[in-house]
């Protein structure tokens, strides 16, 4: 099974780049596409973050080298994209999903993810 695979949108090409009205810091471009949390995410889409570590899907970053990835967040542990066990004295919560932005024309649609929904999906 594939799961997506996600950069800070500061980071992506500026051809990917469209403009938001959120804060940018706050938002992840999905690079590769794939399955998790119960839905199907698409390239091309933004992942919008907000402060919290919630129960729930998150967007996880390295402490040190690599890449951020999406992952979960359930009591006190943390789990990766494909539902494996994370340290966290090698990963840290930026921020848990509130949203997904797909791009349809010159606009976006914003779908808001629901945490107790995702996790029993």
């Amino acid at each position: 099974m594939a799961f997506p695979a996600i950069v800070p949108l500061l980071a992506a090409p500026p051809e990917l780049r469209r403009r938001q009205a959120a804060a940018i810091e706050a938002l992840y471009l999905v690079t590769e596409a794939g399955f998790f949390a119960g839905r199907r995410w698409q390239v091309g889409e933004l992942v919008e973050i907000a402060e919290g570590e919630e129960d729930g899907p998150a967007v996880l970053v390295p402490r040190g080298f690599g890449r951020c990835t999406l992952g979960s967040v359930r009591g006190i542990r943390l789990f990766g994209v494909a539902d494996e066990p994370c340290s966290p004295q090698r990963w840290a919560v930026k921020g848990r999903v509130c949203a997904v932005r797909r791009p349809v024309g010159s606009a976006w649609v914003r779908e808001e993810v629901g945490h107790e929904e995702q996790l029993a999906a």
